[in-house]
Parts: structure tokens; C-alpha cells; sequence
């Protein structure tokens, strides 16, 4: 146990890419294997990590976390707050601009060019993996982390928000392999 969290148990590699951003994460995914209009974006879910054929700049938007008013959150040092927990993209490589997205707009584990396997074939909507950025690869998620889980629930039911660096840097320590 660490810190009263149970670590994620991690199942077989499902998918290999190059690193764009380092992280280990875990939880849902969203796919959208030619999201064409980018309105198609819209659907994505605060804590979700987007699966996607390749990202353009007329995606950026929806890869932000807004406020009521529909203005892109900002920290006090005037960075994005990222919407989504991770990226995994079929195409692209280090210079990409779902590469430069992860890495340097949002600041999350971001794995490019899983072709030939191509993550939008192999994942589902609703699927939960590990996302393991550090090395590159994907991971089946074989349970553990719900408390992690529920602290995030009980922030959200109070109306509050946790951002995704945060809920980054919890999913991460029930990726340390410790029990």
C-alpha cells in the first residue's frame, strides 16, 4: 500500500508508440478515429485520455478545460488547463502537432504513432488502459486505484474540480508497483 491506495494492477502491452510527453496514467478512454468536424471533440470528458487517428490545430479547443462562461481555464503562470488525462494518437512522430500539444500545451502523457498497430482499431470508447508514456506502450488495466477514483467522485459532487495535474499526480503513485 502507498499512501492508502491500492496500486493498479497492469495486464499485457495492447499498443507501442513513441514518446511525445513522459507520465503514467490510467483510466477511460475516448476514440475518435477521424474526428472530422473537430466539433466531434466536444464529447470529450474532463479526465478522459483521447485516442485519435492524428490531432490538427482545429482540435485545440476542445482539448481545453473551460469555465461556465465558456473561457479556457488559465493557471496563475497563464498555462491551459488541460481537459483530457492523455494522449495516444495512430500517426505523427516527436515534431507532430499532437506531439507539441501533450508536451508543451497541456502537459500530459502523450504516446504518437502507434501505427501499424493503430490505437483507434484496438480500443473501444469506454475501454480503461494504462497509459505508460515513460516507456511508450499501452497497457490492459486490471484493477485497483478506486480509491482515486472516489476522492475525484466526492470533489465533483461538491461542485469542485480537480485539475488533471492533480488527478496526474494521484494516478501516478498507484503506478509505483508498491503494495
Amino acid at each position: 500500500m502507498r499512501g492508502g491506495v491500492k496500486s493498479v494492477k497492469v495486464g499485457k502491452e495492447i499498443l507501442r508508440g513513441d514518446t511525445a510527453h513522459p507520465g503514467k496514467v490510467w483510466g477511460k478512454v475516448r476514440v475518435f478515429p477521424n474526428p472530422q468536424p473537430p466539433s466531434q471533440l466536444a464529447a470529450l470528458k474532463h479526465g478522459e485520455i483521447l485516442v485519435t487517428s492524428k490531432l490538427d490545430p482545429d482540435h485545440n479547443p476542445y482539448l481545453f478545460d473551460k469555465d461556465k462562461e465558456g473561457k479556457v481555464l488559465r493557471t496563475k503562470e497563464g498555462l491551459t488547463v488541460s481537459k483530457v488525462l492523455g494522449i495516444i494518437t495512430d500517426e505523427g512522430g516527436r515534431l507532430s502537432h499532437g506531439a507539441v500539444v501533450g508536451r508543451e500545451m497541456l502537459r500530459v502523457p502523450t504516446i504518437v504513432g502507434t501505427s501499424p498497430e493503430n490505437a483507434t482499431k484496438h480500443l473501444k470508447t469506454g475501454d480503461v488502459v494504462v497509459l505508460d508514456a515513460d516507456q511508450g506502450r499501452v497497457y490492459e488495466y486490471l484493477g485497483g486505484g478506486e480509491a482515486v477514483e472516489e476522492k475525484v467522485a466526492k470533489y465533483e459532487k461538491l461542485g469542485l474540480r480537480l485539475s488533471i495535474q492533480t488527478i496526474i499526480l494521484l494516478k501516478e503513485t498507484t503506478l509505483k508497483g508498491e503494495e
